[in-house]
């Protein structure tokens, strides 16, 4: 009998076995090849025993570091504070760890893994549990509460939004850089910058700076 490229489930349970390949062949069928090897992971990930001996993982300690804090909801800035590294340099580790998983986004890069098993602690949040704001007094109770923490730690970076688009992102990070709302006045207090989240919306960066000196108001 030729050697089985799952060689766990020939232990399986006669039952369980039947459905595990009846599953692969469903999972096959899938209409294109993408979408079939995504189909057949899920299906072999089900079925496979905890104990089973799980791929050997070709992220390094540092992309594996970036990967599951952004499962459990960091920011590319948050992380690059966290790990002494520029969040630009976070975004191109993103990148790369997507390249050599070969998957197009973040949200993807998780799923596999977490499917894999190669980050046995991570905690991917559920983005229908995600809190979404709804109407403008819900925004300015949102704005007021993040900028009376942005104040209680100055310098420290807190997160806006989730935004569904980058226009609202944007127009958020200017008034905020520009004093344009009574809460981070004088302008220039205040800095902010947009950034993408994982679940494809955009989020702002801000920080309280301190008030400015009077020769830069007059700039």
């Amino acid at each position: 009998m030729a050697e089985s490229v799952f060689p766990w489930a020939v232990a399986l349970p006669a039952e369980q076995r039947s459905a595990f390949v009846d599953a692969l062949w469903g999972a096959a069928a899938a209409e294109n090849d993408l979408e079939a090897l995504a189909a057949v992971d899920k299906v072999v990930a089900e079925y496979r025993p905890m104990d089973a001996q799980a791929l050997p993982c070709p992220m390094s300690q540092r992309e594996l570091t970036v990967l599951t804090g952004l499962a459990c909801g960091a920011t590319y800035a948050g992380l690059g504070e966290r790990m002494g590294l520029a969040p630009a340099t976070v975004q191109r580790t993103v990148v790369d760890i997507c390249r050599r998983l070969d998957v197009k986004t973040e949200q993807e890069a998780i799923e596999v893994a977490a499917r894999h098993g190669w980050v046995p602690a991570l905690h991917v949040p559920d983005p229908a549990a995600r809190q979404t704001l709804h109407g403008p007094q819900a925004w300015r109770r949102h704005y007021r509460e993040r900028v009376a923490e942005m104040r209680r730690s100055a310098g420290k970076p807190v997160q806006l939004g989730p935004y569904d688009s980058h226009s609202g992102a944007y127009n958020a990070a200017r008034k905020i850089n520009k004093g344009l709302w009574q809460e981070v006045q004088p302008a220039g207090a205040f800095s902010a910058d947009v950034e993408p989240d994982q679940h494809g919306q955009w989020v702002v960066m801000a920080r309280y700076r301190g008030e400015p000196s009077p020769a830069s108001k007059e700039v």
